[in-house]
Protein backbone atom coordinates (compact mmCIF):
# COMPACT_ATOMS: atom_id res chain seq x y z
CA UNK A 1 0.00 0.00 0.00
CA UNK A 2 1.51 3.66 -0.86
CA UNK A 3 1.87 6.56 1.32
CA UNK A 4 -0.42 9.35 1.02
CA UNK A 5 2.65 11.53 -0.58
CA UNK A 6 2.99 8.23 -2.92
CA UNK A 7 -0.48 8.67 -3.51
CA UNK A 8 -0.36 12.75 -4.65
CA UNK A 9 2.71 11.97 -6.97
CA UNK A 10 0.91 9.18 -8.62
CA UNK A 11 -2.45 11.32 -8.97
CA UNK A 12 -0.40 13.95 -11.09
CA UNK A 13 0.37 10.40 -13.32
CA UNK A 14 -3.24 9.29 -13.36
CA UNK A 15 -4.41 12.90 -13.84
CA UNK A 16 -2.55 13.07 -17.42
CA UNK A 17 -1.33 9.57 -18.25
CA UNK A 18 0.35 8.46 -21.85
CA UNK A 19 -1.43 7.10 -24.46
CA UNK A 20 0.57 3.96 -24.16
CA UNK A 21 0.27 3.04 -20.58
CA UNK A 22 -2.17 1.05 -18.47
CA UNK A 23 -2.16 1.25 -14.39
CA UNK A 24 -3.90 -1.45 -12.92
CA UNK A 25 -3.82 -1.40 -9.23
CA UNK A 26 -4.76 -4.32 -7.03
CA UNK A 27 -6.10 -3.81 -2.84
CA UNK A 28 -7.71 -6.18 -0.39
CA UNK A 29 -7.62 -2.63 1.38
CA UNK A 30 -9.74 -0.55 -0.80
CA UNK A 31 -10.95 1.97 2.37
CA UNK A 32 -7.20 3.26 2.41
CA UNK A 33 -7.32 4.48 -1.18
CA UNK A 34 -7.79 8.11 -1.48
CA UNK A 35 -11.36 9.24 -3.41
CA UNK A 36 -9.28 11.79 -5.90
CA UNK A 37 -7.36 8.01 -6.98
CA UNK A 38 -10.89 5.64 -7.17
CA UNK A 39 -12.58 8.93 -9.07
CA UNK A 40 -10.04 8.14 -11.72
CA UNK A 41 -10.16 4.44 -12.06
CA UNK A 42 -12.44 1.80 -13.15
CA UNK A 43 -13.19 -0.71 -10.20
CA UNK A 44 -13.80 -4.52 -10.71
CA UNK A 45 -14.49 -6.05 -7.24
CA UNK A 46 -13.49 -9.85 -7.53
CA UNK A 47 -15.45 -11.79 -5.15
CA UNK A 48 -15.12 -16.38 -4.05
CA UNK A 49 -15.85 -18.73 -6.85
CA UNK A 50 -18.76 -21.06 -5.87
CA UNK A 51 -17.99 -24.57 -5.00
CA UNK A 52 -19.65 -26.19 -8.26
CA UNK A 53 -17.67 -23.75 -10.73
CA UNK A 54 -14.37 -24.99 -8.69
CA UNK A 55 -15.55 -28.45 -9.13
CA UNK A 56 -16.49 -28.34 -12.70
CA UNK A 57 -13.02 -26.60 -13.71
CA UNK A 58 -11.13 -29.19 -11.32
CA UNK A 59 -12.86 -32.31 -13.03
CA UNK A 60 -11.39 -30.10 -16.43
CA UNK A 61 -8.08 -30.24 -15.20
CA UNK A 62 -7.52 -33.59 -13.90
CA UNK A 63 -9.34 -34.90 -17.04
CA UNK A 64 -6.69 -33.10 -19.34
CA UNK A 65 -3.73 -34.28 -16.51
CA UNK A 66 -4.86 -38.17 -16.45
CA UNK A 67 -5.30 -37.62 -13.12
CA UNK A 68 -7.84 -40.17 -11.30
CA UNK A 69 -9.64 -38.73 -8.78
CA UNK A 70 -13.04 -39.36 -6.52
CA UNK A 71 -16.22 -36.90 -6.96
CA UNK A 72 -16.85 -36.66 -2.91
CA UNK A 73 -12.53 -35.71 -3.05
CA UNK A 74 -12.81 -32.95 -5.63
CA UNK A 75 -16.15 -31.92 -3.08
CA UNK A 76 -13.63 -31.74 -0.37
CA UNK A 77 -10.79 -30.42 -1.99
CA UNK A 78 -13.06 -27.12 -3.32
CA UNK A 79 -14.56 -26.61 0.00
CA UNK A 80 -11.20 -26.25 1.44
CA UNK A 81 -10.10 -23.71 -1.42
CA UNK A 82 -12.96 -21.23 -0.03
CA UNK A 83 -13.48 -19.50 -3.36
CA UNK A 84 -10.16 -19.35 -4.17
CA UNK A 85 -9.17 -21.55 -7.90
CA UNK A 86 -5.31 -21.34 -7.60
CA UNK A 87 -5.67 -23.22 -3.79
CA UNK A 88 -8.15 -25.66 -5.50
CA UNK A 89 -5.67 -26.77 -7.99
CA UNK A 90 -3.11 -26.21 -5.70
CA UNK A 91 -4.47 -29.08 -3.18
CA UNK A 92 -5.01 -31.43 -6.42
CA UNK A 93 -1.73 -31.28 -7.45
CA UNK A 94 -0.61 -31.90 -3.77
CA UNK A 95 -3.16 -35.02 -3.66
CA UNK A 96 -1.69 -36.26 -7.42
CA UNK A 97 1.90 -36.51 -5.95
CA UNK A 98 1.02 -39.23 -3.28
CA UNK A 99 -1.53 -41.52 -5.41
CA UNK A 100 -2.63 -42.79 -8.85
CA UNK A 101 -6.05 -42.74 -7.57
CA UNK A 102 -7.21 -39.97 -4.89
CA UNK A 103 -9.98 -41.05 -2.83
CA UNK A 104 -11.61 -39.16 -0.11
CA UNK A 105 -9.84 -40.79 2.85
CA UNK A 106 -6.96 -39.82 0.78
CA UNK A 107 -7.86 -35.90 0.57
CA UNK A 108 -9.00 -36.17 4.20
CA UNK A 109 -4.99 -37.50 5.24
CA UNK A 110 -3.43 -34.83 3.42
CA UNK A 111 -5.63 -31.90 4.23
CA UNK A 112 -5.93 -33.35 7.88
CA UNK A 113 -9.53 -33.31 8.18
CA UNK A 114 -12.01 -35.47 10.16
CA UNK A 115 -15.08 -37.33 8.89
CA UNK A 116 -18.40 -35.92 8.33
CA UNK A 117 -19.25 -38.81 10.37
CA UNK A 118 -17.13 -37.66 13.58
CA UNK A 119 -18.78 -34.14 13.36
CA UNK A 120 -22.41 -35.40 13.17
CA UNK A 121 -21.73 -37.24 16.18
CA UNK A 122 -20.20 -34.82 18.23
CA UNK A 123 -23.46 -32.81 17.75
CA UNK A 124 -25.33 -35.72 18.66
CA UNK A 125 -23.30 -35.63 21.88
CA UNK A 126 -23.85 -32.22 22.06
CA UNK A 127 -27.76 -32.24 22.09
CA UNK A 128 -27.80 -34.97 24.61
CA UNK A 129 -25.31 -32.75 27.04
CA UNK A 130 -23.00 -36.32 27.25
CA UNK A 131 -19.80 -34.50 27.99
CA UNK A 132 -17.21 -37.19 28.41
CA UNK A 133 -18.68 -38.97 24.44
CA UNK A 134 -18.03 -35.36 23.12
CA UNK A 135 -14.54 -34.90 24.55
CA UNK A 136 -13.39 -38.68 23.54
CA UNK A 137 -14.65 -37.62 20.15
CA UNK A 138 -12.34 -34.46 20.02
CA UNK A 139 -9.49 -36.86 21.37
CA UNK A 140 -9.86 -39.26 18.36
CA UNK A 141 -10.13 -37.08 15.61
CA UNK A 142 -7.24 -34.82 17.04
CA UNK A 143 -5.34 -38.31 17.98
CA UNK A 144 -5.72 -39.20 14.21
CA UNK A 145 -4.00 -36.42 12.59
CA UNK A 146 -6.70 -34.30 12.24
CA UNK A 147 -5.51 -30.31 12.41
CA UNK A 148 -8.23 -28.61 15.59
CA UNK A 149 -8.55 -25.80 13.77
CA UNK A 150 -9.66 -27.18 10.79
CA UNK A 151 -11.80 -29.72 12.58
CA UNK A 152 -13.45 -26.31 14.54
CA UNK A 153 -14.23 -24.82 10.93
CA UNK A 154 -15.98 -28.08 9.96
CA UNK A 155 -18.05 -28.07 13.09
CA UNK A 156 -18.69 -24.71 12.48
CA UNK A 157 -20.21 -25.01 8.56
CA UNK A 158 -22.20 -28.32 9.92
CA UNK A 159 -23.77 -26.04 12.58
CA UNK A 160 -24.13 -23.25 10.43
CA UNK A 161 -26.22 -24.73 7.85
CA UNK A 162 -28.15 -26.59 11.09
CA UNK A 163 -29.01 -23.37 11.76
CA UNK A 164 -30.11 -22.15 7.96
CA UNK A 165 -32.72 -25.33 8.78
CA UNK A 166 -33.56 -24.02 11.86
CA UNK A 167 -34.76 -20.76 10.34
CA UNK A 168 -36.84 -22.52 7.40
CA UNK A 169 -34.01 -21.06 5.08
CA UNK A 170 -32.25 -24.51 3.66
CA UNK A 171 -34.07 -24.73 0.44
CA UNK A 172 -30.63 -23.64 -1.49
CA UNK A 173 -28.31 -25.85 0.92
CA UNK A 174 -27.18 -28.99 -1.32
CA UNK A 175 -27.98 -32.09 0.84
CA UNK A 176 -29.11 -35.59 0.25
CA UNK A 177 -32.41 -36.14 1.46
CA UNK A 178 -31.37 -38.46 4.08
CA UNK A 179 -28.81 -36.27 5.05
CA UNK A 180 -31.32 -33.18 4.81
CA UNK A 181 -33.62 -35.28 7.38
CA UNK A 182 -30.99 -36.05 10.15
CA UNK A 183 -30.00 -32.17 10.25
CA UNK A 184 -33.65 -31.08 10.41
CA UNK A 185 -34.30 -33.08 12.84
CA UNK A 186 -31.09 -31.99 14.80
CA UNK A 187 -31.51 -28.72 14.04
CA UNK A 188 -34.92 -28.55 16.03
CA UNK A 189 -33.02 -29.86 19.27
CA UNK A 190 -31.27 -26.58 19.49
CA UNK A 191 -32.79 -23.36 20.32
CA UNK A 192 -32.02 -20.60 17.84
CA UNK A 193 -29.87 -18.84 20.39
CA UNK A 194 -27.97 -21.46 21.49
CA UNK A 195 -27.25 -22.36 18.09
CA UNK A 196 -25.73 -18.97 17.46
CA UNK A 197 -23.81 -19.19 20.54
CA UNK A 198 -22.36 -22.64 19.95
CA UNK A 199 -21.25 -21.31 16.22
CA UNK A 200 -19.28 -18.37 17.85
CA UNK A 201 -17.53 -20.55 20.35
CA UNK A 202 -16.55 -22.87 17.83
CA UNK A 203 -15.83 -20.31 15.62
CA UNK A 204 -13.39 -18.35 18.38
CA UNK A 205 -11.67 -22.08 18.66
CA UNK A 206 -10.73 -21.96 14.86
CA UNK A 207 -9.08 -18.33 14.70
CA UNK A 208 -7.21 -18.35 18.48
CA UNK A 209 -3.71 -17.93 18.04
CA UNK A 210 -3.29 -18.63 21.76
CA UNK A 211 -4.61 -22.21 21.82
CA UNK A 212 -0.79 -23.00 20.41
CA UNK A 213 0.44 -24.83 23.04
CA UNK A 214 -2.51 -27.11 23.56
CA UNK A 215 -4.11 -27.91 20.28
CA UNK A 216 -7.53 -29.58 21.59
CA UNK A 217 -8.11 -26.31 24.31
CA UNK A 218 -9.73 -24.46 22.09
CA UNK A 219 -12.16 -27.37 20.89
CA UNK A 220 -12.33 -28.47 24.63
CA UNK A 221 -13.60 -24.93 26.09
CA UNK A 222 -16.14 -24.69 22.78
CA UNK A 223 -17.92 -27.73 23.88
CA UNK A 224 -18.09 -27.19 27.27
CA UNK A 225 -19.63 -24.03 26.61
CA UNK A 226 -22.42 -25.59 24.20
CA UNK A 227 -23.50 -28.30 26.91
CA UNK A 228 -23.27 -26.37 30.16
CA UNK A 229 -27.08 -26.17 30.95
CA UNK A 230 -28.60 -22.97 30.32
CA UNK A 231 -30.51 -21.16 32.93
CA UNK A 232 -34.36 -20.90 32.76
CA UNK A 233 -35.09 -17.24 33.34
CA UNK A 234 -38.84 -16.88 34.45
CA UNK A 235 -40.27 -13.81 34.35
CA UNK A 236 -43.09 -13.32 37.26
CA UNK A 237 -46.42 -12.29 35.86
CA UNK A 238 -46.85 -8.12 37.92
CA UNK A 239 -49.14 -8.78 41.28
CA UNK A 240 -52.42 -8.54 41.35
CA UNK A 241 -53.94 -4.96 43.02
CA UNK A 242 -56.85 -5.21 45.06
CA UNK A 243 -59.35 -2.57 44.67
CA UNK A 244 -59.45 -0.34 47.58
CA UNK A 245 -62.74 -0.93 49.93
CA UNK A 246 -65.27 1.59 49.57
CA UNK A 247 -65.62 4.79 51.91
CA UNK A 248 -68.60 6.21 52.21
CA UNK A 249 -69.14 9.74 50.64
CA UNK A 250 -68.37 12.52 52.33
CA UNK A 251 -69.38 14.90 49.53
CA UNK A 252 -72.45 17.11 49.86
CA UNK A 253 -75.23 16.26 48.06
CA UNK A 254 -75.62 17.20 44.28
CA UNK A 255 -71.76 17.02 44.21
CA UNK A 256 -69.90 13.94 42.49
CA UNK A 257 -67.74 12.49 45.04
CA UNK A 258 -63.67 12.79 43.94
CA UNK A 259 -61.73 10.59 41.85
CA UNK A 260 -59.70 8.11 43.96
CA UNK A 261 -56.23 8.10 43.23
CA UNK A 262 -54.96 5.34 40.93
CA UNK A 263 -53.55 1.92 42.71
CA UNK A 264 -49.67 2.44 42.73
CA UNK A 265 -48.55 -1.66 41.06
CA UNK A 266 -46.38 -3.30 43.07
CA UNK A 267 -42.80 -3.25 42.94
CA UNK A 268 -41.36 -6.29 40.85
CA UNK A 269 -38.47 -8.23 42.46
CA UNK A 270 -35.77 -7.11 40.54
CA UNK A 271 -36.78 -3.19 41.44
CA UNK A 272 -36.29 -4.22 44.75
CA UNK A 273 -32.20 -3.51 45.99
CA UNK A 274 -30.14 -5.58 46.82
CA UNK A 275 -29.43 -6.90 50.75
CA UNK A 276 -26.50 -5.23 52.33
CA UNK A 277 -23.64 -7.46 52.08
CA UNK A 278 -22.04 -5.77 54.75
CA UNK A 279 -17.76 -5.83 55.19
CA UNK A 280 -16.56 -7.84 52.03
CA UNK A 281 -13.88 -10.51 53.26
CA UNK A 282 -12.82 -14.12 52.05
CA UNK A 283 -15.18 -15.61 53.93
CA UNK A 284 -18.25 -13.70 52.48
CA UNK A 285 -17.46 -13.74 48.81
CA UNK A 286 -17.02 -17.84 49.59
CA UNK A 287 -20.42 -18.00 50.99
CA UNK A 288 -22.19 -15.84 47.63
CA UNK A 289 -19.64 -17.07 45.42
CA UNK A 290 -22.46 -20.29 43.82
CA UNK A 291 -24.93 -16.95 43.60
CA UNK A 292 -21.99 -15.16 41.65
CA UNK A 293 -21.26 -17.61 39.05
CA UNK A 294 -25.08 -18.42 38.08
CA UNK A 295 -25.50 -14.85 38.13
CA UNK A 296 -22.35 -14.58 35.60
CA UNK A 297 -23.79 -17.99 33.59
CA UNK A 298 -26.81 -15.52 33.07
CA UNK A 299 -25.15 -13.15 30.88
CA UNK A 300 -22.51 -15.25 29.33
CA UNK A 301 -20.95 -19.20 29.34
CA UNK A 302 -17.93 -18.92 27.97
CA UNK A 303 -17.10 -16.41 31.71
CA UNK A 304 -18.83 -18.80 33.25
CA UNK A 305 -16.83 -21.73 32.01
CA UNK A 306 -13.67 -19.72 33.13
CA UNK A 307 -14.87 -18.89 36.36
CA UNK A 308 -15.37 -22.21 37.14
CA UNK A 309 -11.90 -22.81 36.00
CA UNK A 310 -10.60 -20.73 38.60
CA UNK A 311 -9.50 -20.72 42.26
CA UNK A 312 -10.90 -17.63 44.74
CA UNK A 313 -7.89 -17.06 46.61
CA UNK A 314 -8.65 -13.47 48.08
CA UNK A 315 -11.07 -10.94 48.87
CA UNK A 316 -11.00 -7.77 50.60
CA UNK A 317 -12.84 -4.06 50.32
CA UNK A 318 -11.09 -3.20 47.67
CA UNK A 319 -10.36 -6.35 45.02
CA UNK A 320 -10.63 -9.94 44.58
CA UNK A 321 -7.99 -12.53 43.54
CA UNK A 322 -8.50 -15.00 41.27
CA UNK A 323 -6.25 -18.43 40.42
CA UNK A 324 -5.88 -20.03 36.94
CA UNK A 325 -3.70 -22.90 36.35
CA UNK A 326 -2.35 -21.46 32.77
CA UNK A 327 -1.78 -18.10 31.33
CA UNK A 328 -3.91 -18.49 28.56
CA UNK A 329 -6.91 -18.85 31.05
CA UNK A 330 -5.48 -16.26 32.75
CA UNK A 331 -5.23 -14.17 29.94
CA UNK A 332 -9.04 -15.16 28.46
CA UNK A 333 -10.60 -14.03 32.04
CA UNK A 334 -8.60 -10.55 31.72
CA UNK A 335 -10.30 -9.75 28.53
CA UNK A 336 -12.50 -6.49 28.89
CA UNK A 337 -15.73 -7.78 28.29
CA UNK A 338 -14.83 -11.41 30.96
CA UNK A 339 -14.11 -8.49 33.44
CA UNK A 340 -16.62 -5.95 33.01
CA UNK A 341 -19.26 -8.60 33.15
CA UNK A 342 -17.94 -10.13 36.52
CA UNK A 343 -17.51 -6.64 37.98
CA UNK A 344 -21.05 -5.94 37.47
CA UNK A 345 -22.31 -9.05 39.04
CA UNK A 346 -20.13 -8.24 41.84
CA UNK A 347 -21.74 -5.01 42.25
CA UNK A 348 -25.27 -6.33 42.37
CA UNK A 349 -24.10 -9.51 44.86
CA UNK A 350 -22.19 -7.70 47.14
CA UNK A 351 -23.52 -3.93 46.47
CA UNK A 352 -19.43 -2.49 46.41
CA UNK A 353 -17.55 -2.18 42.83
CA UNK A 354 -14.64 -4.30 43.73
CA UNK A 355 -11.56 -4.60 40.68
CA UNK A 356 -10.85 -8.50 39.93
CA UNK A 357 -6.96 -9.91 39.49
CA UNK A 358 -5.65 -13.10 38.22
CA UNK A 359 -2.94 -14.98 38.95
CA UNK A 360 -1.56 -17.84 36.97
CA UNK A 361 -0.22 -21.59 38.83
CA UNK A 362 -0.92 -20.19 42.17
CA UNK A 363 -2.54 -20.46 45.50
CA UNK A 364 -2.07 -17.13 46.95
CA UNK A 365 -0.58 -13.89 46.76
CA UNK A 366 1.77 -15.42 49.60
CA UNK A 367 3.39 -17.51 47.32
CA UNK A 368 3.07 -15.61 44.57
CA UNK A 369 5.69 -13.29 46.62
CA UNK A 370 4.38 -9.99 44.88
CA UNK A 371 1.73 -7.72 45.89
CA UNK A 372 -1.27 -7.03 43.16
CA UNK A 373 -2.09 -3.40 43.35
CA UNK A 374 -6.05 -1.90 42.06
CA UNK A 375 -5.48 0.77 39.43
CA UNK A 376 -4.65 4.05 41.57
CA UNK A 377 -1.66 2.53 43.39
CA UNK A 378 -0.99 1.29 47.09
CA UNK A 379 -0.46 5.29 48.29
CA UNK A 380 -3.29 6.03 47.27
CA UNK A 381 -5.53 3.06 48.03
CA UNK A 382 -3.63 3.31 51.93
CA UNK A 383 -4.87 6.64 51.85
CA UNK A 384 -7.88 6.52 51.07
CA UNK A 385 -8.34 3.32 54.24
CA UNK A 386 -6.76 5.09 56.63
CA UNK A 387 -8.44 8.51 56.05
CA UNK A 388 -5.20 10.11 55.99
CA UNK A 389 -3.42 12.70 53.67
CA UNK A 390 0.05 12.23 51.91
CA UNK A 391 2.72 14.90 51.81
CA UNK A 392 5.62 15.18 49.68
CA UNK A 393 8.74 15.21 50.92
CA UNK A 394 11.50 17.44 48.90
CA UNK A 395 15.11 17.00 49.60
CA UNK A 396 16.93 19.92 50.09
CA UNK A 397 20.23 20.40 48.32
CA UNK A 398 23.24 20.38 50.87
CA UNK A 399 25.62 22.94 49.68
Amino acid sequence: MLSTSAFNALLKTLEEPPAHVIFILATTELHKIPPTVLSRCQRHEFRRIPVPVIVDKLKALTKKEKIKIDEDALQLVARQATGAMRDAISLVDQLSSISKHITLKDAQEVLGTATNQAVVELVDAMLAKESGKGLQLIHQALDSGTDPRQFARQIVEYLRELLVLRLKAGSDLNLLAEQRELMEKQAQGFESQHLVDTIAAFSNAATDLKANWHPGLGLELAYSSAIIERPVVQVAAPAAVKPAAALPSTAPEGKAPARSAKPQPAAKEEDLPEEPAGPISLDLVKARWDQIKRAVRAQNLMTNTLLNSSKLIEADEVQIVLNFSSDLLRDKMMDEKNIKILRSVLQKVLGKALEVNCTAGRSSLAEAGESIAPPGGLVDQASKVLNAKVRKLEKKNEE
